[in-house]
């Protein structure tokens, strides 16, 4: 009679455990939602996705998912989705490793990145540097560098100072401060322009090709404090120390006055430089024009 009792009294957990799910079957159950689930992410039906896993979840005997449809995309970002719908004890562990892996992960791309830029740009300092070095015997033997002629507020006195003009209507336009010169040969040079004030600032005017016999110094790029100290200044002289151009090529649409062989010409042309990476840095070869040395 008692062994008779004791059965009776088994056979519901008997029953119970019979018709629940293995854990592979689980499993299975998890992954063909996950499926439907992340087939559902091009739609914007979010409380489909959030009917689906509670359903599975009442078919599995697992508490209710009371979070929202983000919940449910993030877990499928981070391939954790049949954790979340087998309501894993570990899914919020093993969600936020998930996400400080991809930010390290992230961090390390960044970082990697700018380690090969500057690799690169390194490499394309060095070949400026390798080709500065071969030019410039050539460029001092055939050029002559640029010639200072004053500081002005107006570009068309740089044209009257200039022999080779053929005259210049300025109209009378105004501009702050400028520098003026004469070409000479360096008519087509690509350069980059260095003012050196002597309050400490540096201006960088870059990769202009010499076609004029100007350069507009002060228009409203300068640094604020020396805008400032200019602003009621009538010459450069009492501001700049000096002005200097560092020859990075030349420009063959505007080479017809510089004396230069086709060899030269094509040698100078040669430089392996993309000049969007280096806009405000001064490489070449260095020329003083401002005060004569």
């Amino acid at each position: 009679m008692k062994k008779l009792l004791a059965l009776l009294l088994l056979s519901p957990l008997i029953f119970i455990t019979s018709c629940g799910k293995s854990p592979e079957e689980k499993i299975e159950v998890a992954t063909i939602t996950c499926n439907i689930l992340e087939a559902s992410l091009d739609t914007d039906d979010a409380s489909q996705r959030i009917k689906e896993i509670n359903r599975v979840r009442e078919e599995l005997n697992e508490e209710a998912f009371l979070g929202k449809d983000d919940e449910i995309t993030k877990a499928i970002k981070y391939n954790l989705c049949k954790e979340l719908v087998l309501n894993d004890k570990l899914y919020e562990e093993s969600l936020e490793t998930a996400i400080e892996e991809e930010k390290i992960a992230e961090e390390e791309a960044i970082e990697a990145a700018r380690i090969a830029r500057e690799k690169e740009k390194e490499e394309e300092r060095q070949k400026i540097k390798e080709w500065a070095e071969e030019n410039k015997k050539m460029l001092e033997e055939k050029t002559i560098p640029l010639e200072f002629v004053k500081f002005s507020n107006f570009r068309n006195e740089c044209y009257e100072d200039n022999p080779n003009s053929v005259g210049y209507n300025s109209k009378g336009e105004s501009y702050p401060l400028i520098l003026c010169y004469r070409t000479n040969d360096f008519e087509g040079f690509k350069v980059t322009w260095e003012i050196k004030f002597k309050n400490g600032y540096t201006h960088v005017d870059t990769f202009g090709t010499i076609i004029l016999p100007y350069l507009t110094i002060y228009d409203f790029n300068l640094d604020d404090k020396t805008l400032i100290e200019l602003e009621y200044s009538n010459s450069l002289k009492d501001h700049v120390d000096e002005v200097n151009i560092y020859v990075n090529g030349i420009n063959t649409k505007y080479n017809e006055n510089n004396s230069l062989l086709a060899s030269e010409i094509r040698a100078l042309s040669s430089i392996p430089l993309d000049i969007l990476e280096f806009s405000f840095e001064t490489l070449g070869i260095k020329y003083q024009i401002y005060p004569s040395p």
